[in-house]
């Protein structure tokens, strides 16, 4: 889930919203791959612009893993470090835009841009596979991505105006009219555009327009879905369907458990269909 308006459920205000978020994101996610590209010593072409549905890498992921890893030790640490935000963030944006545009005639675009920045991201800095419990769990943002499905809560919540905090079925402010309101805290958040940071100093008075917000949001129940009302509710991470063997174990204590599916040829799409109809036994969380 993320933080902002609640898009659409349908009809043409809901496509508006998932292209301009999409193409948002997608361009965001190429700049700073650029940007990072642009103060490297060169990378292996092929490792870079071949990240497609249709690719056909001639390295598999362990010789891939290998030249990143060489790669990564001649590059002075610092340098690692001063780009690694800009990777994640590469990462988070190229994924968001794809589950943004999945119906969009860019969606194929996205996932190029999908497999690039993670590749990228993983051969530099890894892609790291952790312990849950007992069971092996990885973050991968290739596999992620490509589970083509998502989750809708069942949600119950309070509504309050912006503009007095006072419930929205006692208040008489008209959403979308132009107020004078004075800004104040609301719990934790300002009581005018209900964000932790901004720039409303408590106190001063401002003119805003008369919107709800959500309170005390309450999670009834979740479903699993094939499109999600919210693109970006979809699955954080995912464990493993067998216990872990005593050398992945070992791994994982050292840090030296990495996933590679970044780095090699792009392994397809798990629909909703195949989910529903159990293909695979990883479990998505």
């Amino acid at each position: 889930m993320f933080e902002g308006k609640v898009p659409p459920e349908s009809g043409p205000f809901r496509v508006q919203y998932l292209e301009a978020n999409g193409l948002a994101n997608l361009d965001q996610a190429r700049l700073w791959l650029d940007e990072v590209l642009g103060g490297l010593p060169p990378v292996p072409v092929e490792l870079v612009e071949n990240g497609s549905a249709d690719r056909a890498r001639a390295l598999t992921g362990p010789e891939a893993h290998e030249r990143w890893s060489t790669i990564r030790r001649d590059m002075p640490a610092e340098v690692l470090e001063t780009i690694a935000d800009q990777l994640e963030g590469a990462v988070t944006s190229a994924v968001a835009a794809f589950n943004f545009l999945e119906d969009h005639p860019l969606r194929e675009e996205a996932h190029k841009v999908v497999h690039r920045t993670a590749a990228v991201r993983g051969g530099l800095l890894g892609c790291k596979i952790g312990l849950k419990g007992e069971s092996l769990e990885s973050e991968c943002p290739v596999d992620l991505s490509h589970l083509r499905w998502g989750f809708s809560p069942g949600i119950v919540a309070d509504f309050v105006c912006n503009i007095c905090s006072s419930p929205i079925e006692d208040c008489d402010h008209i959403a979308g009219t132009t107020y004078v309101a004075v800004a104040g805290r609301f719990g934790k958040v300002c009581s005018l555009c209900h964000s932790a940071t901004c720039d409303h100093v408590e106190g001063e008075v401002y003119s805003i327009e008369a919107v709800s917000y959500a309170t005390a949001i309450r999670s009834e129940e979740v479903s699993v879905v094939e499109r999600p009302l919210y693109p970006l509710a979809r699955a954080a991470a995912f464990t493993l369907p067998r216990p872990p063997s005593q050398v992945e174990l070992v791994a994982v204590e050292t840090g030296t458990l990495e996933c590679n599916a970044c780095l090699g040829p792009c392994r397809g799409m798990k629909t909703f269909a195949e989910w529903q109809a159990g293909s695979g036994d990883d479990e998505a969380s």
